[in-house]
């Protein structure tokens, strides 16, 4: 039988093992979550200062691209006025341009114009002499039909200008190509203030300035420089887009769509935005303004590819952080079943050794010579009694159980 002194003593014993278990599995489970949040805290602070540096490697890299082709296109325009300026205010090139014009027939002053005309050939598809009315007087190659509308309104323009001038991208009426020119007017050099005629050059765009255009710097799926102008409430595209074709000339979009980077180009805006492109899909964007041209250029990559790497890289931070958390799991798993082993083996030997001693009272108790009894403390009732005592008091034990000792024989 449990002696009422040992079976409470099991009994707290009990209690405060669970009580060390339960504060031991707070402690663990509180380092764990400081753990976690410690790995989490690091990988969200890793990866925000990693896409603010990568972001700005793709911002930095459009707009190289961006200032590049700005310079290259700069450059191409600065040529081509070299180009032209060579027939204009050139006495020799007018004396021979009035002679012609004065006798289509001399032979020898065509031969000498034709020669002029040779020099620049290879860099023009076509080069030729208008007159002040804007028909073509003479050309190379010979034969050609007359001038396109545009190009014999950019005669009066140029004759009332008296300078050089670049023509902008317009589509001709006779083959229904786009092209673009060089216009210098011709001024007698006998008299300065009547004008003889206009020497023009004519561009193809597709033989440099669209490949041009069109050619990235690096390898890209979907990257791509688009050339614009604005024209009234619209903006223009003027060079054939990677993703819509026939788009030269004929792609027009409002300049009131906030989020096109064309548009806000067209408005005069230069720098890097975030937007949507003609396809409606999200892209980044620099843009630039060509110097001494209505020219925008948009150099643009889909958001997609050029943050690819970017999610890659997202990706590996969660696996990361989730293999960290996975093993400080496990760890503190480990731990918890160690200390949960450690706990019951603790509590079964003294359990065992509260039996033990338990064993040992009662044999004591059993055997003592002397009368013993068992009260409560706080309510003297007796709790139990040794063999000896009712031996000797000749009581049954229950007469015990339960009274106080005054009552005894009562």
């Amino acid at each position: 039988m449990r002696t009422p002194f040992n079976g409470t003593l099991i009994e707290q014993t009990k209690k405060s093992g669970e009580k060390e278990d339960f504060r031991g599995w707070v402690a663990l489970s509180l380092a764990f979550l400081l753990l976690a949040l410690s790995v989490v805290a690091s990988g969200i602070i890793y990866y925000r200062q990693y896409a603010t540096a990568y972001r700005f490697h793709v911002e930095s890299q459009l707009t190289a691209i961006a200032d590049l082709k700005v310079a290259d296109l700069t450059q191409y325009r600065k040529e081509r006025m070299g180009d032209v300026s060579m027939f204009f205010q050139n006495a020799p090139f007018s004396a021979l341009v009035r002679r012609f014009l004065d006798n289509p027939e001399d032979a020898d002053a065509q031969s000498q114009l034709q020669i002029w005309f040779g020099k620049y050939q290879p860099f023009y598809d076509q080069v030729f002499l208008l007159d002040g009315q804007g028909v073509i007087r003479l050309s190379s190659p010979a034969g050609l039909p007359a001038a396109s509308s545009f190009v014999a309104k950019g005669v009066s323009d140029v004759l009332g200008s008296g300078q050089p001038a670049f023509q902008d991208f317009y589509r001709s009426e006779q083959d229904q190509r786009i092209y673009l020119g060089i216009m210098a007017p011709i001024f007698d050099e006998q008299n300065a203030h009547r004008p003889l005629g206009v020497f023009y050059m004519r561009i193809d765009p597709e033989t440099y300035l669209y490949p041009f255009i069109k050619r990235w710097p690096t390898a890209s799926q979907t990257a791509e420089t688009l050339l614009v102008r604005r024209e009234g409430n619209e903006v223009v595209f003027l060079n054939e887009l990677r993703f819509q074709t026939n788009s030269a000339l004929n792609l027009r979009m409002p300049l009131d769509r906030a989020a096109l980077p064309a548009a806000k180009a067209a408005l005069g805006r230069e720098g890097f935005m975030e937007g949507t492109d003609y396809r409606g899909v999200r892209v980044l964007a620099a843009m630039r303004a060509i110097p001494n041209s209505p020219w925008m250029l948009v150099a643009r990559m889909d958001a997609a590819e050029a943050y690819a790497l970017m999610r890659t890289e997202l990706w590996q931070v969660v696996f990361m952080a989730g293999v960290l958390l996975l093993g400080a799991g496990a760890f503190a798993g480990a731990l918890w079943r160690q200390q949960r082993v450690r706990f019951y083996r603790e509590k079964a030997e003294t359990t065992e050794a509260l039996r033990a001693s338990e064993v040992r009272y009662r044999r004591l108790f059993e055997s003592a010579k002397d009368g013993i009894l068992i009260l409560d403390a706080e309510t003297g009732m007796i709790l139990d009694v040794n063999p000896f005592l009712i031996e000797f008091l000749k009581y049954p034990r229950e007469a015990f159980l339960g009274k106080r000792v005054w009552e005894l024989g009562s």
